[in-house]
């Protein structure tokens, strides 16, 4: 009886110690960063050039991941289209978009009738303002925040507001981004009011957030290395308008000099100084908001918005996008070496990945005899309307093309007693008339499940929602994309946009390069084991077990 009795007690201890040993390795505060627009093959581009991991005890950029952390250079985004929004959502989701309601950036509302931004909050007391309602899902900050009886405290800060909001998600204790219009830190009354501010936000826009960045010119950092590794010729000068009034070659003036100077911020967040005055702000939020100051774990997530910016005016093989990469690993540098001193090595997690790739500027690739091209939007909405007149009568059949998708009218059709398959058909087949578009899908085949089981089939099946998504899927051709005013882009299922890297690292995390394929999406249920919170409400991605190995 004795011995049953304590056979009990030990079986009990062991449950008892078992939280308590669970519970002394969760971090403090997980920190995820979110480079827009950056690709895996950059890291090893540039690797000769980035900062060693360690150096007379600071902490480096880039290869204090890649060395002392868990690395991926092999991940990819599942979904189309690969854009900010959807690639933002999909990180602490774990969700697609067709699960989480982010389709795209933008998509066409057919109850107001009209374009709609991924994060333009409608049908809500906050309506007309931007708001993170139009995700369905839970993030990993939620799950944080429901399971921590709100201890736990959330904190997002980047460049763009849709960013922001679908890192963070609905229950986030504040979320901030870089007005470039007023060049002011802003919010969303979802989160809390203007005049509500944190005193430290407000006494930071008080000073002038962009102040000592004015006057200064945007001249490479190491000329030898950023003029080696890209190529000097800008191939859109004298063919499109210079990327915000900078010039196409070295040196960039940002300008305001004089309060007069409008662009002035815009020019600031569209160059390597945008991510530096991100993560200023970072810094004072982690010492004003208490971040990882005690047992109950938190998370920051940021977005660094400049890469994006510098790639979308000048491609990846510019100087400019070269001299951007640099200068992010010495100012990631000093915020892991700040986060280190703040909150100490051994309550971190520190992630980084990208919402999305980018592809090469079309005209560089036509130079050098490869096949590229632009799709007009104008000219293929002329093509569909034209064949869906010709085959069902005069009438606005197309309502909007946005990006990668047709939205019909419904109306219309019901009005003429059609079959909605029959039109989706002839307007798919009209649009893949267009020499840029290699396949089309309509929304008849995808609701039935008639997608073809191919890695394209699967990628738009995970991307649509029948409330959201449009009447026809356009399936690009390898480096063409929608024209825009940019000189290249992202957004297809192709490799340079899908692939970004994904690196963890922090106390306890297993150091190693993993070549095998992983999923963006399996980044949030594993740091929910890290937390030991639950997944997302819509995750299904599956958790790196090189980075949990020897956990309880």
């Amino acid at each position: 009886m004795k011995a049953l009795f304590v056979s009990v007690l030990v079986v009990f201890s062991l449950l008892a110690a078992a939280p308590s040993s669970w519970a002394s390795q969760r971090p403090r505060l997980v920190v995820v960063v979110a480079i827009d627009q950056f690709r895996p093959d950059f890291l090893e581009r540039f690797d000769d050039d980035f900062l060693p991991a360690w150096e007379k005890g600071k902490a480096g950029g880039f290869k204090l991941l890649l060395e002392e952390g868990a690395s991926y250079l092999d991940a990819a985004y599942s979904h189309l289209p690969t854009f900010t929004c959807p690639g933002h959502a999909t990180i602490l989701t774990g969700a697609w978009p067709g699960v989480s309601g982010i389709i795209g950036n933008r998509w066409f509302d057919r109850e107001s009738g009209r374009e709609v931004g991924c994060v333009d909050a409608l049908g809500s007391s906050e309506t007309g303002q931007r708001s993170p309602r139009n995700l369905l899902v839970s993030t990993l900050g939620d799950e944080l925040e429901l399971a921590t009886n709100e201890a736990a405290r959330v904190v997002g800060l980047g460049g763009k507001d849709y960013a922001v909001m679908t890192l963070v998600g609905r229950m986030a204790d504040l979320a901030l981004w870089f007005d470039r219009g007023q060049g002011h830190w802003v919010s969303s009354p979802h989160y809390t009011a203007l005049e509500s501010l944190p005193d430290w936000v407000g006494e930071l826009n008080a000073k002038g957030p962009a102040e000592r960045f004015r006057g200064l010119v945007w001249t490479p950092l190491n000329p030898d290395t950023v003029f080696r590794n890209s190529n000097p010729e800008p191939v859109w000068e004298g063919v499109q308008e210079e990327p915000y009034g900078y010039g196409w070659r070295f040196p960039h003036p940002l300008g305001g000099d004089s309060p007069q100077d409008s662009e002035y911020f815009r020019r600031l967040i569209a160059s390597p100084f945008g991510n530096e005055l991100i993560l200023d702000a970072a810094r004072l939020a982690v010492g004003a908001e208490q971040l990882g100051q005690d047992d109950t774990p938190d998370i920051l997530a940021l977005s660094l918005s400049s890469n994006d910016y510098v790639g979308h005016a000048f491609g990846p093989s510019s100087p400019e996008v070269a001299d951007t990469i640099l200068r992010t690993d010495r100012q990631l540098a000093g915020f892991f070496q700040f986060l280190i001193e703040a909150v100490g090595r051994e309550h971190l997690v520190v992630v980084l990945t990208s919402d999305h790739g980018v592809q090469y500027i079309p005209r560089e690739i036509q130079a050098r005899g490869g096949s590229a091209g632009r799709v007009f939007p104008d000219g293929l909405e002329s093509r569909v309307e034209e064949a869906l007149v010709g085959r069902f009568g005069p009438g606005d059949w197309v309502l909007a093309v946005l990006d990668l998708e047709f939205y019909l009218n419904h109306d219309l059709i019901e009005e003429r007693q059609l079959e909605p398959s029959r039109v989706e058909w002839v307007a798919a087949e009209a649009a893949m008339g267009d020499p840029g578009i290699r396949q089309a899908y309509t929304r008849s085949q995808i609701l039935s499940g008639q997608l073809p089981p191919t890695e394209i089939g699967s990628r738009v099946a995970n991307s649509y929602h029948p409330r959201r998504s449009g009447d026809v899927v356009l399936i690009y051709e390898s480096n063409w994309f929608m024209d825009e005013e940019v000189v290249t882009t992202h957004g297809t299922h192709y490799p340079p946009n899908t692939m970004v890297p994904v690196l963890l690292w922090g106390d306890g995390i297993p150091r190693g390069r993993h070549w095998r394929r992983i999923d963006v999406r399996d980044i949030a249920p594993t740091l929910s084991h890290l937390l030991g919170v639950g997944y997302p409400s819509g995750c299904s991605g599956q958790p790196l077990v090189e980075v949990l190995e020897g956990r309880p």
